[in-house]
C-alpha cells in the first residue's frame, strides 16, 4: 500500500505534467486566438519582469476575489507567458487547494515538501526560478504560514496566491509585511466592452476621465475639462452597440459568461456560481453550518430587492438571532458577494445605523432576482444593478488612489453617496438608471459642504452652474475605471 507521500509525491508529478493542458484551455477562446487580458494582468507581469531580471522585492502576490472574477484565469494567462518565455514547465507548480484536499486530505505546507522532493534540492539551494501558482487558498486555513515559510527560505521563488476575499483577513503581520495583495474585482464596464470586443476604450482617457469626476479640484474645472473631453467620450459611444450597458448590468461583470448564448443560460451559471459560493466558500470557513447557509441564501433575496432594511427587519424576516445574522453578513462579505456600504455621519453615528449591502457584481443580484422571477427589464430593476456597478466602479477608484473612501446619504431625500477625497473634501454622487436632476445631489451638498456634486443618469453632459452639479451621462461613470 501506498503510504500518504507517495501519493502526494504521485500527485505533484502528475499536476506538473497535465499543468499545460489544464491551464491553456483558460487561455484559449473556442476559435483558437487567445484571450483578451484584464487589466490587472499588466501589473502582475510587471512584478514577474522585475523578478526575473533580479529585482526581487515583490515576489509574493495575494489575488483575493469573488469566485467567478478570473483569478484562474489570470494564473493561467501567467503561466502562458512564462511558457512562452521559455521556462520550463517542470519550474512552474499549478495546485488547487480544494483539489488537493478533497482527493488527499493534505495541506500546501505538505504539497511543498513533497515538490521540493522532485525537484531534488531544499528550497535554500536552489540555483533556478521557480513559480508556484496556488489556486483556491482558502480551503487550507495554515496556507499563509507555508508561503511564509517558503518566501524566508528562498528569493529564488514567486508566489501568486488566489482565494476568496477571506484570504485578505486570513494572514498575519508577518504576511502584511511580506505580501503585495491585489484585489481582483469584477469587470468593469471597459474591461467588458474590451473582452467582448464592442470597443476598446484607449485607458488613458478612462484614467483621464475617473480623476476628473472625483479628483478636480474646483467645479470650474471640473465643468471646462468635462467638456474638452465630450468629444472623445461620444466617439467611444458612437462605437458601442444599443443595449450594451443593459447586457453589461444583467451578466457581462463575470468574465466566465461572456460569449454564452442565452440570457437564461447565462443566469443559470451565474446562479450555480452563487450556489458553489455558498456550500463551498463559506463552509471553508468554519462559521457556518449547514442550515445557516440556507438562511445565506434566503437573505441574498432579501438583499437583492435593494431596499435599506434594518438587522432587526432582517433577523425578524428570517427568523434568526442578530448573532447569527451578523455571521452570515460577514461571510458574504468575506466571499466578497456583498459590499458593505457605511453611512456618512461621525464615527459613532455611522457605528450605530444599519450599513447598505450591494452585491459585488451586479450579475449576481440579476441571478438571484432571476431566480425568484422578479428580474424586469424596467429603469427600476436596472437602477438597482447600476449602484451595483456605481459601487464597483468606486471601489475601483478606491484602488487607483482617487479617493479615499465613500459613503452613504441616510436621508432619504439627500443623494446616493458621499465620496471623501485624500485631501478631506468631499464630492456628492447621484445616480440612476433613467434621467436625473440636480435636487438630490443639490440636498446632501449643502449638508457635507461638497466641492461639486454629480448626478449620473441618463442624456447628454449637462451642468447647473448655480449649485455647481454636472449632470454627466451614466455610461461615462462606468468607463472612467
Amino acid at each position: 500500500m501506498l503510504t500518504k507521500e507517495e501519493l502526494l509525491s504521485g500527485y505533484i508529478i502528475d499536476a506538473i505534467g497535465r499543468a499545460d493542458d489544464r491551464l491553456g484551455q483558460k487561455v484559449f477562446e473556442r476559435s483558437g486566438g487567445r484571450l483578451e487580458q484584464r487589466d490587472d494582468l499588466a501589473r502582475i507581469f510587471l512584478f514577474i519582469d522585475n523578478f526575473r531580471s533580479g529585482r526581487r522585492q515583490v515576489r509574493w502576490l495575494v489575488l483575493p476575489g469573488l469566485r467567478g472574477v478570473g483569478k484562474t484565469t489570470m494564473l493561467a494567462q501567467t503561466f502562458d507567458r512564462l511558457k512562452g518565455l521559455g521556462v520550463p514547465v517542470e519550474d512552474m507548480l499549478y495546485l488547487s487547494l480544494d483539489d488537493l484536499q478533497l482527493r488527499l486530505g493534505a495541506s500546501l505546507n505538505d504539497a511543498l515538501t513533497a515538490y521540493e522532493g522532485i525537484v531534488g534540492t531544499a528550497f535554500e539551494s536552489l540555483r533556478k526560478d521557480v513559480y508556484i501558482f496556488i489556486d483556491e487558498a482558502h480551503f487550507d486555513p495554515s496556507w499563509p504560514l507555508a508561503v511564509k515559510s517558503l518566501y524566508d527560505r528562498t528569493e529564488n521563488v514567486f508566489v501568486m496566491v488566489t482565494g476568496s476575499s477571506a484570504l485578505a483577513l486570513s494572514g498575519n503581520a508577518d504576511t502584511a509585511r511580506r505580501a503585495l495583495e491585489l484585489n481582483v474585482l469584477p469587470l468593469s464596464y471597459r474591461e467588458f466592452l474590451k473582452l467582448e470586443k464592442i470597443t476598446d476604450v484607449p485607458r488613458e482617457l478612462s484614467h483621464k476621465l475617473g480623476h476628473l469626476l472625483y479628483s478636480s479640484p474646483d467645479y470650474e474645472t471640473l465643468k471646462k475639462e468635462l467638456t474638452g473631453i465630450e468629444a472623445s467620450l461620444s466617439a467611444v459611444e458612437a462605437r458601442i452597440k444599443p443595449n450594451s450597458l443593459e447586457r453589461y448590468l444583467r451578466n457581462g461583470s463575470l468574465p466566465y459568461v461572456l460569449g454564452i448564448e442565452g440570457e437564461a443560460t447565462a443566469m443559470s451559471l451565474i446562479s450555480s456560481t452563487v450556489d458553489r459560493v455558498l456550500e463551498r466558500d463559506l463552509l471553508a470557513q468554519r462559521q457556518l453550518d449547514r442550515q445557516t447557509l440556507i438562511k445565506a441564501s434566503n437573505l441574498l433575496s432579501y438583499l437583492a430587492f435593494g431596499d435599506r432594511l434594518s438587522q432587526q427587519s432582517l433577523s425578524t424576516n428570517l427568523s434568526i438571532n442578530r448573532v447569527t445574522l451578523s455571521a452570515i453578513l460577514d461571510g458574504l462579505e468575506r466571499a466578497d458577494v456583498i459590499h458593505r456600504v457605511m453611512p456618512f455621519g461621525p464615527e459613532s453615528t455611522r457605528l450605530r445605523r444599519t450599513p447598505l449591502y450591494r452585491f459585488t457584481s451586479p450579475a449576481m443580484r440579476a441571478a438571484v432576482l432571476a431566480q425568484i422571477g422578479r428580474l424586469g427589464r424596467d429603469n427600476a430593476d436596472h437602477g438597482l444593478l447600476f449602484e451595483d456597478a456605481t459601487v464597483l466602479a468606486m471601489r475601483k477608484a478606491h484602488l487607483d488612489g482617487y479617493i479615499r473612501r465613500f459613503d452613504f446619504d441616510p436621508q432619504a431625500s439627500g443623494a446616493d453617496f458621499v465620496i471623501t477625497r485624500g485631501d478631506g473634501s468631499r464630492v456628492v454622487l447621484e445616480v440612476g438608471f433613467g434621467r436625473k436632476g440636480s435636487k438630490q445631489a443639490v440636498s446632501t451638498m449643502k449638508d457635507v459642504e461638497a466641492t461639486y456634486g454629480l448626478s449620473v443618469g441618463k442624456g447628454s453632459l449637462r451642468f447647473n452652474d448655480e449649485e455647481r452639479v454636472a449632470m454627466v451621462p451614466r455610461e461615462w461613470l462606468l468607463l472612467s475605471c
